[in-house]
């Protein structure tokens, strides 16, 4: 068992290229798009008056509700196409991926990032808002990939099993022959 333990946890390397794509991925897309969202849904607040008709909540929670149902599915989802993207996967992995962790990555938003986006869309400025969440998001890509290599590592298992029940269907016999049966002759 320690040889075990020892072999395993000295098998695991950082993935630098993860990162890297991780990083990518908020620099060039989630990065851009906050800043822009963000300023956004303040104006639409101001337009509506939220916060003088509803009192000093009102708009926090009602940013909150929207960026949480109107852009963090399409967010997850450009996520997980941009990954399977930069691992060379196909338009069935993608679809493979969201089908296994979507979910998961969307409860576990709505479970994280309410609070999260509550406290910044009350108390910090709009300007400061974009880049903080985005400093968050540092973290919460790092959840995202784990999800992503978990969906990889399911992909691999499955591919793995598929290859290995190959063989075993070619080398079953195609009829049913029963071993040392006798024919019977029948005599008019």
């Amino acid at each position: 068992k320690d040889q075990q333990s020892s072999s395993s946890s000295s098998s695991w390397q950082y993935n630098y290229r993860r990162t890297v794509e991780c990083a990518s991925y908020g620099a060039l897309f989630s990065g851009p798009l906050f800043a822009i969202w963000y300023p956004y849904l303040d104006r639409l607040c101001s337009r509506f008056s939220l916060t003088q008709r509803y009192g000093i909540w009102a708009a926090p929670l009602a940013k909150v509700a929207a960026d949480e149902l109107l852009m963090d599915p399409p967010c997850l989802v450009v996520f997980f196409g941009y990954m399977n993207f930069c691992e060379g996967g196909t338009l069935a992995t993608w679809q493979r991926k969201l089908r296994d962790e979507f979910w998961t990555a969307w409860y576990t938003s709505l479970a994280v990032w309410p609070a999260i986006l509550l406290g910044t869309f009350r108390y910090l400025p709009v300007y400061a808002q974009a880049p903080w969440i985005n400093a968050c998001c540092i973290v919460w890509d790092g959840f995202l990939s784990h999800r992503n290599a978990v969906a990889k590592l399911k992909e691999e298992e499955q591919q793995q099993q598929q290859t290995q029940q190959e063989p075993l269907q070619q080398q079953q016999p195609a009829t049913n022959v029963v071993p040392n049966a006798a024919p019977s002759l029948k005599q008019a």
